[in-house]
């Protein structure tokens, strides 16, 4: 079952049944702009969907996987950590600024220009989660997902 966030109160309460992201990793993301080149080789050229789904892992067993969907994504900003550091999550925010969702890979993170922050950050108009079931592990779930619609 999706849960949106819509307001201030929907972000905090979701941060909190998360334990802040805290002993969690980003283990997937897909993005769909909504343009495409048809058979016939025409050109839809308009970013119509715009949505990033995520997929974050935690170590806390009431958590495990989480999907996080973002629609009319304004920017998202992914700067993968390399070999030599690890990736964990210790703790990030969601917060609603100006009626956008802005999502942080820290805690208490917002700055006004997203390009001066080192890590990974969201913002869209629109935002739902939900918990997925028995779906731990390295396998691809993003991919299982769409290949199980076709």
């Amino acid at each position: 079952m999706w849960n949106e966030i819509i307001t201030e109160a929907d972000a905090e309460k979701f941060v909190n049944r998360v334990y802040g992201f805290h002993d969690s990793c980003i283990k997937e993301l897909n993005y769909v702009s909504g343009a495409y080149v048809a058979e016939d080789f025409g050109m839809y050229p308009l970013n119509t969907k715009r949505c990033l789904k995520l997929i974050i892992q935690s170590q806390i067993e009431t958590v495990g996987t989480i999907e996080m969907e973002f629609s009319g994504v304004d920017f998202f900003t992914m700067r993968p950590c390399s070999e030599e550091w690890t990736c964990e999550i210790l703790e990030a925010s969601l917060t609603i600024k100006d009626g956008k969702i802005w999502w942080y890979d820290e805690a208490e993170r917002f700055v006004e220009d997203p390009q001066e922050y080192g890590g990974n950050v969201i913002c869209a108009e629109k935002m739902r989660w939900r918990f997925l079931k028995n779906r731990m592990g390295d396998g691809a779930i993003l991919i299982q997902e769409n290949t199980a619609e076709e």
